[in-house]
């Protein structure tokens, strides 16, 4: 079965469970998480330790702010994806060479593949020094033993990812690999803690919470931390102390720069439309940002005309008697929504879950051109967003 054929279904299951209350809804998304574990096991690692270890050194819990900050972009970053490929049925790579660039899609793709090359070497050297130095440290020494240690890592690794294409049944190893792996990644994480809480010194619990607040004096003098070791420099200190400011510099510039990058484009919500195999996504024709319906003029008719007509409307094919499916992002949801097929309602009060589905009539034909299905949002007669496909005959 296809990603775009498991969409639909996947919707129907998530709709059934929250029918049957919050319980069966829970358990439903912990048996739809695969992907969220995968991510996570992508996330923690290595690279992780590299990039906290090089903060500590180099600003001690003076930018414990930018994990919290980074989480953020990472959330945003990857809900975009994930919404981009969900609502479109198309892979990123694909989706950016067609709408975008050819050029930036390859580039993106030969970047994401150099960044998970450079990011699974701290893994093999993770692990290699955890099968020397901890587990077998007489078995696995030296040279020859660090040879056996890659080629048994590279082993076990295949053999994992090779159950991801061995189908479903392969999908449920690999993915209950993975969440074995997390939660003792989670455990371990959390263990340290603790131990560092409860050893003779203790954590220093207000530096900690100090370190949440962004410190902008980073920008023009080092750490507090780095006082002591550059009073010992003499001469050279006016030295160290540039190049240490160069390092924070750096390292806060991205971080904003990426929070004003984020928070640059505000895109409308979107709808996506279900029939067979067939997904089509659109953003709002019209939305009322900052009000709770459109104004007069915010959205002429010529503009609704236009999308009903143009070359750019998406075209759904169905054939009488086919399920058809609409889902919504969850703040068109908040607002109210109902599905509109020529001048007819199909529902009498406006909806509000994320996923409605219909059977198109058995015994209504479909006219040459198709017929108009229109998404509209809000309550009343106040309209405060509109979507138009068309069905056609298939």
């Amino acid at each position: 079965m296809t990603e775009l054929e498991t969409a639909p279904n996947e919707l129907t299951r998530i709709e059934d469970a929250r029918s049957k209350g919050p319980l069966a809804t829970l358990a439903l998304y912990t048996k739809l998480s695969g992907p969220g574990w995968l991510q996570s096991a992508i996330t923690l690692g290595g690279g992780s330790l590299a990039s906290a270890l090089y903060l500590g050194v180099l600003t001690g819990y003076s930018m414990l702010w930018l994990q919290p900050v980074a989480m953020i972009l990472g959330i945003i970053m990857l809900s975009a994806i994930a919404y981009v490929t969900l609502s479109t049925g198309k892979r990123p790579f694909q989706a950016i060479n067609e709408h975008v660039n050819p050029v930036l899609g390859w580039g993106w793709i030969l970047a994401v593949a150099m960044a998970n090359v450079v990011w699974s070497l701290p893994q093999f050297a993770l692990g290699t020094a955890a099968l020397q130095q901890n587990l077998f440290p007489e078995a696995l020494g030296g040279e020859a033993g660090k040879v056996i240690c890659c080629a048994l890592i590279l082993g076990i690794a295949t053999a994992v990812i090779w159950q991801y294409d061995s189908g479903a049944k392969g999908v449920k190893i690999f993915e209950g690999i993975l969440k074995a792996m997390v939660g003792v990644v989670v455990l371990s994480f959390f263990g340290v803690v603790i131990t560092l809480l409860t050893s003779e010194g203790g954590l220093p619990t207000g530096e900690i919470l100090a370190g949440f607040v962004p410190d902008l004096s980073l920008l023009s003098q080092p750490a507090a931390t780095f006082s002591d070791v550059l009073a010992r420099t003499g001469e050279a200190s006016a030295f160290w102390s540039e190049r240490i400011v160069s390092q924070q510099q750096d390292v806060m510039i991205a971080a904003a720069a990426a929070l004003t990058l984020t928070a640059c484009e505000k895109p409308a919500p979107g709808v996506s439309v279900f029939a067979g195999t067939t997904t089509k996504f659109q953003e709002a024709i019209c939305w009322a940002f900052d009000s709770p319906a459109l104004e007069p003029g915010d959205c002429a008719q010529s503009l609704i005309a236009e999308a009903s007509t143009g070359d750019n409307v998406p075209r759904i094919p169905v054939v009488p008697g086919e399920t058809i499916g609409i889902s919504v992002d969850p703040v068109v949801a908040d607002s109210g929504w109902s599905p509109v097929i020529g001048q007819q309602r199909l529902v009498s009060t406006p909806l509000e879950t994320t996923y409605y589905r219909f059977t198109y009539p058995d015994l209504q034909e479909i006219p040459p051109d198709g017929v108009l299905l229109q998404v509209v949002a809000g309550r009343g007669d106040a309209a405060k967003g509109i979507w138009v496909f068309r069905l056609e005959r298939s």
